[in-house]
């Protein structure tokens, strides 16, 4: 869902990623995990002429997996922070550059990231 005021847009997003099981996990038996939850935050502020950076905030928890049965760990549970900026480079382009870092980690990855991007924009209404 977002909200917006302005140059100012605030967006919050929502889901659910599901594991199968793996009936042959090392041999004959068996890892499942439990579903992995995420909500995604950002606030969106629109410089001008196509350009807009954004603060991002994502939490993960969830994903408790198991071999056999038997629990070999608790939850996962992290949290992120990073940031964006795009440029334009004429209607339909435009350069993404995009960095997160862990903030929080319980259980789980923790890595920091950083991406360009190039964007292509297609379908009506341009």
């Amino acid at each position: 869902m977002s909200k917006s005021w302005k140059r100012l847009t605030l967006d919050l997003m929502t889901g659910v990623r599901f594991y199968t099981d793996n009936e042959e996990f090392l041999g004959d038996r068996k890892l499942e995990k439990e579903p992995l939850y995420s909500i995604q935050a950002h606030a969106i502020y629109t410089i001008g002429r196509g350009i807009w950076g954004a603060v991002d905030f994502t939490y993960y928890g969830g994903g408790e997996t198991t071999i056999d049965g038997g629990d070999i760990g608790e939850p996962q549970e992290n949290t992120r922070v990073g940031g964006t900026l795009v440029f334009p480079v004429n209607r339909y382009n435009s350069i993404k550059i995009h960095g997160s870092t862990g903030a929080t980690a319980r259980l789980g990855a923790d890595f920091d990231s950083i991406g360009v991007f190039w964007q292509t924009r297609f379908g009506g209404g341009l």
